[in-house]
């Protein structure tokens, strides 16, 4: 609870200061075209075409209300497109940080488990890794960032838990008793509180955001079997929650 807590605290500052920011560059962007005078022509925001000094720009600025694709965040201020494309560097960010470290100490769980115990976890971890890797996946692709970025941030999170792992079979190695001791639990039900209270956060704060956005854009009024639609979007929301709550139960 406090790291969930702490995280929306950090993301509402996140927010204000890069709304901020965003408002301070329209701002300045528009004294600049004021002072080029109304016969020059400067670029259009669409990129696509021109447009002169002083006329209504051909794209209107991303209206903040809470219809964001991928904020969670609703002020009704009127801002520039990249504004949500800083959100979404946030957002992907904060969902690296929560699932590495979340990752390192189930690969260290993993390593002093006992072999009676071994496959069952071996086969939850697998799967567990899996649907983190396609939800933190699908943030990086949403944060736009240049391939060497992601391809580092994906090598950081796909090697999280086998440096867990490694860490918590050299410990066994080395003593059966190192980590049996009360400091190690108490430790390790912190930093794995820290890590759940992180998660749930970015799953209630950020991803469940998501889920009206996506309603609308494919289950929008008119489309083609909407009701269907709508239903399966649910029914593979439910289902996926209730297969990472199973699979909690083993990790």
């Amino acid at each position: 609870m406090i790291a969930a807590i702490f995280m929306h605290f950090v993301d509402t500052v996140i927010a204000a200061v890069t709304e901020d920011w965003a408002m301070k560059k329209a701002r300045l962007e528009r004294e600049a075209q004021s002072e080029a005078g109304p016969g020059a022509v400067t670029e259009c925001p669409c990129g696509e075409q021109k447009c002169e000094a002083g006329v209504q720009p051909c794209a209107e600025p991303a209206v903040l209300d809470g219809d964001s694709d991928h904020t969670g965040h609703s002020h009704g201020l009127v801002v520039p497109d990249h504004m949500s494309s800083v959100q979404r560097v946030v957002a992907a960010i904060s969902m690296e940080f929560g699932v590495t470290l979340h990752s390192v100490f189930v690969g260290l769980t993993l390593g002093v488990t006992n072999d009676s115990d071994l496959r069952g976890l071996l086969v939850a971890l697998v799967f567990h890794q899996l649907f983190e890797g396609v939800a933190m996946g699908s943030r990086l692709a949403d944060a736009e960032f240049n391939l060497l970025l992601e391809i580092i941030l994906t090598c950081v999170f796909s090697f999280s838990a086998p440096i867990g792992i490694a860490a918590g079979t050299a410990a066994v190695s080395s003593s059966a008793d190192a980590l049996a001791s009360s400091t190690y639990a108490m430790v390790s039900g912190i930093f794995d509180s820290l890590c759940g209270g992180i998660l749930l956060y970015l799953a209630f704060g950020l991803i469940f955001v998501d889920f009206p956005a996506d309603l609308r854009r494919y289950c929008a009024a008119g489309s083609h079997h909407r009701k269907w639609r709508i239903l399966g979007m649910f029914l593979s929301l439910w289902i996926g929650a209730g297969v990472m709550a199973l699979i909690g139960k083993w990790l």
